[in-house]
């Protein structure tokens, strides 16, 4: 009774303070408010008068060639006069976007700086607010700086003409500076009612604090286990992108090569589609605070129902290996375009659909999707009903579905079954997110039916027919879109230089291959040591791609190391340790940007667009855009790496990491804190390579043993690591025999190889270092029997650890 008593006196006593703010503040907030809503209303009539301003001058404005034209097929870049005198007219500042590539350049503007210089040829940034806007086709308004003045702004997009294809953008902002200086008065004149407010705010703290006290140790509580989750989290998010790093870099690789058969795209574009949504669910799951603390946030977009239904169909058939039958029924009314949060929708469906699977042995799983008529004429209740024959629950247990708690039945009967059960709670959030509903009915032994309803905005109200409809039925349906890395324009960058940073040999083959298109200058080295000479030597990157988890020194030190000599240009960080968090902390550490593996090729090409194109000047970008033209008409496409090649990377990190593992189990009694964490390093890489090349098993050994090694429990390590040394061992074996099997068909160029080595002996002689890697560079590029591959390669170790008389004796001993 106390406690009900104490909460109402604060809630009393609180809102005797909301009203005293209120009343001071209330004129000032009506002030401002009005202030603001003329300025709007003031924003959108100059919008409509410049709109039909430019119309008389130019006619309706078209895309062609790339090029923004009026109604006769002229250029309006760098015509200013107009925009000028409208701007003038109006008292306005003005600037004209057309839509380059990914990104929106200005070509006319009225904003001049105090050097008379106008800001065109630059670009709006999907860093910008107003970027994903106009990127859709829709309207912004918001505030932004020009020349020190504050600016209402407004983005307008255009479209080509007779369709709603985004060309480019219309800019407007007028000056706010009359609103700040009525917000100043406004805060002069209430500075002694605000005092008065502050203290009885710090009244009401006191208040609080005095009577509840007691949630200060819940609150303890609750953080302790908050930070035990996010390390947990961060483990988990590591582990499963590693592997899922290779699977969907490679799969990139391969698809830039033009030569491949359609059936071999096909397939590869099947790869990508499946691991790209499941590391879209992935993200989602690991992401548990944000869900936990209603902080997750909706991304709708525009997107294709059939392809949608194509995606998570695809995918769950080929999860499943029971004799169970699978019916797919579609609504041929259904709209073809709706706007929503595809990626949630597609992890609703995902986690129905797989816990469908997992509870029934045998019977048929139904997916029925249609939609119903909603109260608003745009929108349309979407509607999924998913049925399986599997256990069903009883009545008791549909109740408990769907609470704040994870709830798991019969845990006996379902011990083999895979996953934490997340899946149906995150659904039911995600669900109320969307303002959606989900309903069950269930019966024990009989199965059970979901009803999932989503209110969807629809974009275009031609229904998607039964032609369509048939053919996802049938499982006839490929996704009408292209992977959306392949639809990326990928700009030639030959002016660029680029340095790539990983201790494992395999994902520097990924990263590289990724970035090979752009026709950038690209280094490579193998650790953070390598990084900082490459610095300490001179040399300029536009971009350093550096590695976190690495042995001896990790991407944090070198990054920190390569700082404090002074260095400025972008340090951007690659790892799959990608939580919530995590960035905030790479990027107090000296990292400009953060990219979670499995790279994202679209915020790959964002990162180089941005820190290498928008900083060249504009002829710079003409010439290279000139030297592409000149060239066949795409990059060659003979880059793209194959099996074998990911093989032969895959025996040098084995020839790396072995002989450490291999010292450590036999000094396991004695061994050093230093030498267990490079142990742990090397098990790590390990680990990585198997996932590589799909060796599951071997991966999944080799995580368990880098465990105990983490926990120091040396009993496992004496357990696992022969197993593990066995396996890596013979995987050596392996890939050198197939080595000797292609090896008969090499025709050394000897002419070329002494050359070389020559080259290198003269330059240990002087310990140039830089001349060594470039000559061993241009070895590696060529084929090699098993001896003068294995030569190269030991030199290449040599060199690593700065040994260059033997370097150089090795050279030497085959040069002459």
């Amino acid at each position: 009774m106390k406690k009900i008593i104490n909460i109402f006196a604060a809630f009393i006593f609180l809102i005797v303070i909301v009203l005293g703010v209120w009343s001071t503040f209330a004129m000032q907030t009506v002030s401002f408010e009005s202030t603001i809503l003329m300025a709007k209303n003031k924003l959108k009539g100059d919008l409509e008068s410049f709109k039909y301003m430019l119309s008389q001058e130019y006619g309706e404005l078209q895309l062609v060639d790339d090029k923004l034209t009026d109604q006769h097929g002229n250029s309006i870049k760098y015509q200013y006069q107009i925009i000028d005198k409208i701007s003038k007219e109006l008292d306005i500042a003005a600037t004209i976007f057309v839509k380059e590539n990914d990104d929106y350049r200005r070509i006319a503007t009225s904003i001049i700086d105090s050097s008379g210089k106008r800001g065109v040829d630059t670009f709006l940034g999907s860093q910008s607010a107003a970027f994903a806007f106009v990127l859709a086709g829709e309207e912004y308004i918001g505030n932004a700086v020009i020349l020190g003045n504050n600016y209402l702004t407004v983005y307008h997009p255009l479209f080509q003409p007779g369709t709603d294809e985004v060309i480019g953008s219309l800019f407007l902002g007028i000056n706010m500076k009359a609103i700040e200086e009525i917000i100043a008065h406004g805060e002069q004149s209430q500075l002694i009612r605000i005092a008065i407010v502050a203290l009885s705010i710090l009244l009401f703290l006191f208040y609080f604090l005095n009577h509840f006290t007691k949630l200060d140790t819940r609150t303890m509580i609750a953080e302790e286990s908050n930070k035990a989750k996010s390390k947990f989290l961060a483990t988990v998010s590591h582990e499963i992108r590693t592997p899922m790093n290779a699977i969907l870099g490679i799969t990139e690789i391969q698809l830039q090569d033009k030569t491949i058969s359609a059936a071999t795209r096909e397939a590869f574009n099947k790869i990508y589609n499946s691991g790209n949504m499941l590391l879209g669910i992935i993200n989602d799951i690991l992401d548990l605070s944000r869900i936990e603390m209603d902080k997750m946030e909706l991304n709708p977009i525009k997107y294709e129902i059939a392809s949608l239904i194509n995606d998570i169909v695809h995918l769950n058939i080929i999860r499943n290996s029971k004799p169970i039958e699978f019916s797919l029924k579609v609504d041929e009314n259904t709209p073809a375009t709706l706007l929503g949060d595809e990626l949630r929708i597609k992890q609703i469906l995902n986690n129905l659909l797989s816990n469908a699977y997992k509870y029934t042995e045998r019977g048929n799983v139904i997916l029925y999707i249609y939609t119903e008529a909603a109260t608003e004429d745009d929108s349309a209740m979407l509607v999924f009903c998913i049925s399986d024959t599997g256990q069903g629950m009883t009545a008791e247990q549909v109740k408990r579905l769907f609470t704040t708690e994870y709830t798991r039945f019969n845990l006996e009967a379902n011990r083999t079954i895979e996953g934490i059960g997340l899946g149906l709670n995150i659904t039911w959030r995600l669900i109320k997110l969307m303002n959606g509903a989900i309903s069950v009915e269930s019966e024990p032994n009989m199965g059970t039916s979901f009803i999932v309803r989503l209110p969807q905005k629809v974009i275009d109200s031609k229904a998607i027919g039964k032609e369509v409809a048939e053919n996802l039925q049938n499982f006839r349906i490929i996704s009408s879109a292209n992977i959306n890395s392949a639809q990326i324009m990928r700009e030639y960058m030959p002016y660029g230089k680029i340095l790539i940073v990983d201790d494992v040999d395999s994902n520097l083959y990924v990263a590289k291959g990724l970035m090979t298109p752009y026709g950038l200058s690209i280094d490579t080295v193998s650790s953070g040591f390598e990084a900082i000479e490459k610095i300490k030597a001179g040399n300029v990157y536009d971009i350093v791609f550096m590695d976190h988890m690495m042995p001896k020194m990790d991407g944090m030190e070198a990054a920190k190391i390569i700082r404090d000599m002074g260095y400025k240009s972008p340090i951007i960080v690659l790892t799959a340790n990608a939580v919530v968090g995590q960035s905030k902390i790479f990027l107090e550490n000296g990292f400009d940007e953060f990219i979670p593996k499995p790279i994202d090729i679209r915020q790959l090409n964002a990162v180089l667009n941005k820190f290498v194109r928008n900083k060249q000047p504009p002829e710079a970008i003409e010439e290279a855009r000139r030297q592409k033209r000149s060239m066949a008409k795409s990059i060659p496409h003979d880059i793209a790496p194959e099996l074998d090649a990911l093989l032969s990377v895959f025996l040098l990190d084995i020839k790396k990491n072995l002989p450490i593992i291999e010292s450590v189990l036999g000094n396991i009694e004695n061994v050093s804190d230093e030498e267990l964490q490079l142990f742990t390093v090397g098990v790590h890489a390990m680990k990585s390579a198997f996932a590589n090349i799909g060796k599951t098993a071997s991966s999944d050994l080799a995580f368990a043993l880098e465990k105990a090694t983490r926990a120091r429990d040396k009993n496992a390590i004496k357990s696992m690591a022969p197993i593990l040394i066995d396996e890596l061992q013979n995987m050596a074996k392996e890939i050198e025999a197939k080595k000797q099997q292609i090896e008969s068909d090499v025709d050394e160029d000897r002419d070329y190889l002494c050359k070389q080595l020559k080259t290198i002996c003269q330059a240990c002689e002087s310990y140039d270092k830089k001349t060594i890697k470039n000559a061993l560079k241009s070895l590696k590029d060529l084929s090699w029997k098993r001896d003068t591959q294995d030569l190269i390669d030991k030199i290449d170790e040599h060199i690593l650890y700065s040994d260059f008389e033997e370097a150089r004796k090795l050279a030497e001993n085959v040069s002459t």
